[in-house]
């Protein structure tokens, strides 16, 4: 990852500045004065910024994972990884965590319990309607265990970006 301004950074580091920006602007939409809040959610714009650090957390997930598999397996390695799964193989969650534990020789999916790897399944799967969907679910989305019916808007709460961006970091974390 680089930096026109410094020059290169890790990725961790890119990572956490992220989940600090986006924790910010979840956190200033509670000192909004009530009625502004009020219209701000009539118009949709608390479940819109919800979705955004959804989409953000695994856009952010996926460059950690890219950037951390070249620095371990090299460059020719990571070609070869995203030439054979797809290029965006770093967005499906049990895949990444796979395929990251092979590179580095270790475990990171131990520091989740089997229930919060499927919260994060499921939230992989909600940025994947959102990002190619427009937010609609289907069969792919209930087969990674999301609950919103096939056909249906798939709902995105502060609280599940909230809890991604802690359950993500966990991993990140876990690969440095």
């Amino acid at each position: 990852m680089f930096c026109p301004n410094c020059g290169k950074r890790e990725s961790i580091a890119v990572f956490e500045q992220a989940v600090r920006s986006a924790v910010a602007v979840l956190d200033a939409t509670k000192s909004l004065p009530l009625e502004k809040r009020r219209v701000l959610e009539a118009e949709g714009g608390l479940d819109q910024l919800a979705e955004n650090v959804l989409e953000d957390v695994v856009t952010a997930f996926e460059g950690c994972c890219r950037t951390r598999y070249e620095e371990v397996a090299g460059p020719g390695a990571l070609a070869s990884i995203q030439s054979s799964h797809r290029r965006n193989v770093f967005q499906r969650f049990e895949e990444a965590v796979t395929i990251m534990e092979g590179a580095l020789g270790r475990p990171l999916g131990a520091g989740l319990s089997p229930a919060e790897s499927a919260e994060l399944k499921v939230a992989f799967a909600t940025r994947h309607v959102l990002t190619h969907n427009m937010g609609i679910a289907d069969a792919r989305y209930a087969a990674s265990g999301g609950v919103t019916p096939t056909g249906q808007r798939v709902q995105v709460t502060e609280t599940m970006a909230r809890r991604s961006m802690e359950l993500v970091g966990r991993i990140i974390r876990a690969m440095y």
